[in-house]
């Protein structure tokens, strides 16, 4: 099945509440999500629990892009939903070996009217995989405090962590609002800082790692 949405990397950030990452398999938006695409977004990542409450939010980023040498900045950093979903149950289990995709062929019936989302002033998120190591978060931070610093950046970095199995981290800093396609290479700089502390910034890269 392709699908009409990628569903990444589901994660338990409590006790009944899920979040993960969507992007467009087919030219479908998601908007506020209805009840029908959470139930097809958690059926297909395995978890049979009925969705209670959600939110959504779109922003852009470089993580899932395909087009990572693409001229048109907008490919490089492309859109993608964060989704934070209640459910019914704790009784589920997911899967943090996936690095794959799962499908969902169910479209979001929010969605039917709106356009596309500018977001040229953000939010976007730099997302970045590290092996666990220790004072990761404290290494990643001074990272992003550094760079903010040398590229004299406003915007506020929220970073959020999701620590996986493993002993794999996920950071992801999250700007609200940033000017684009002013800052696209200061973003840029920040993902490269990222890589040289061992940080995989796009999810093709973690499939090479085997």
């Amino acid at each position: 099945m392709s699908g009409l949405f990628n569903i990444f990397r589901p994660y338990e950030i409590s006790q009944g509440l899920i979040t993960f990452d969507v992007t467009p398999a087919e030219e479908f938006l998601v908007h506020q999500g209805s009840s029908e695409f959470m139930s097809s977004c958690l059926r297909a990542c395995g978890v049979s629990a009925t969705p209670l409450a959600w939110k959504v939010k779109a922003y852009r980023q470089s993580y899932y892009s395909d087009y990572l040498h693409s001229m048109d900045w907008r490919a490089q950093w492309d859109l993608a939903w964060s989704v934070e979903v209640r459910v019914s149950s704790g009784g589920y289990s997911i899967d943090y070996t996936q690095l794959l995709p799962w499908k969902s062929d169910v479209p979001d019936e929010t969605a039917a009217q709106i356009d596309e989302p500018a977001l040229d002033f953000g939010p976007v998120v730099v997302i970045g995989d590290f092996n666990g190591y220790r004072n990761l978060e404290t290494v990643v931070t001074n990272k992003v405090d550094s760079w903010k610093v040398r590229g004299n950046i406003g915007s506020e970095a929220q970073l959020q962590w999701r620590h996986y199995p493993g002993g794999v981290l996920q950071a992801r800093a999250l700007f609200e609002n940033i000017k684009l396609p002013e800052r696209i290479a200061d973003l840029q700089e920040l993902r490269n800082d990222w890589r040289q502390i061992g940080g995989v910034c796009n999810w093709r890269d973690l499939l090479k790692r085997g």
